[in-house]
């Protein structure tokens, strides 16, 4: 793959944006309010709708960082993405930790702030496109890309699957893994910290990196199939106004996580 962001990857995305978008406002509302028919399909439309938004804004920042059509297209260094970003990377960073730290402390039903949740919803996918947007647009990740990509799709589908064949062991044990769940992400955050910021030595560097990210996939592989229990739980409980935005970003998150590390194991 030599180019990327071409006009097919734009007609592709907004046509699955209008399929995806037509599908929310048929199953996941009834009278302009969120309905609780069909809770885990609407979750599922959410996350597909998710994907379709990053993609069409990482659109957006190529278009409006590429001086010319040439850069546009072209797959460049990965240095002179990261440059031509500059601190937009940071400032998305910081943004999208502050909107999902909000999505996350919203109720999952009321009444009211569907807009309101919408917006930040949409805002936090705009802002974490710029971390992802570089990916997609270097040269030395274009080979791998894909492959990361169906390998994140493969672990999502069989891990989903586990649950849907048993539930009820995943809803008994969700109490006490879930906790663990974190303290391992807690453990992979400091570590990670400490990686860049006190180790020296860049292939001590670097095979930790490997680790780390080997470790974050068998992580967030566990929490894709726990998330979706929780789904389930959901929706057993959801009588009306589910907030679906936040319901779909657990998922959306596994999924980010589990693409960038395999990036990161792909690429040594």
């Amino acid at each position: 793959m030599n180019q990327s962001f071409t006009k097919f990857y734009l007609y592709s995305g907004l046509i699955a944006f209008i399929i995806i978008l037509y599908l929310i406002t048929q199953s996941a509302f009834k009278n302009g309010k969120p309905t609780c028919n069909n809770y885990v399909f609407n979750v599922y439309l959410y996350l597909a709708m998710s994907i379709t938004l990053l993609g069409l804004f990482a659109y957006v920042i190529n278009t409006l960082i590429s001086k010319d059509s040439k850069e546009k297209y072209e797959l460049m260094p990965m240095n002179y993405v990261v440059q031509k970003l500059g601190n937009y990377t940071w400032i998305g960073m910081i943004l999208a930790l502050i909107f999902v730290i909000i999505l996350a402390f919203s109720p999952s039903f009321s009444q009211e702030g569907h807009v309101y949740h919408h917006i930040i919803w949409i805002l936090f996918l705009a802002s974490i496109s710029t971390s992802i947007y570089p990916y997609f647009k270097s040269e030395e990740f274009s080979g791998i890309v894909d492959d990361a990509l169906i390998s994140t799709s493969l672990v999502f589908i069989f891990m989903s699957i586990l649950v849907y064949n048993s539930p009820d062991f995943f809803a008994k044990t969700y109490g006490y893994v879930v906790p663990g769940l974190l303290v391992g992400l807690l453990a992979i955050i400091l570590i990670s910290l400490y990686n860049i910021f006190i180790v020296k030595d860049m292939e001590s560097y670097k095979k930790t990196s490997l680790y780390i990210s080997y470790f974050v996939i068998m992580l967030f592989s566990i929490f894709v199939s726990y998330d979706t229990s929780h789904m389930f739980e959901m929706a057993k409980i959801c009588v009306k106004y589910p907030n679906y935005p936040k319901s779909s970003v657990n998922f959306f998150l596994d999924l980010l996580n589990l693409f960038t590390s395999f990036i990161n194991v792909y690429s040594r």
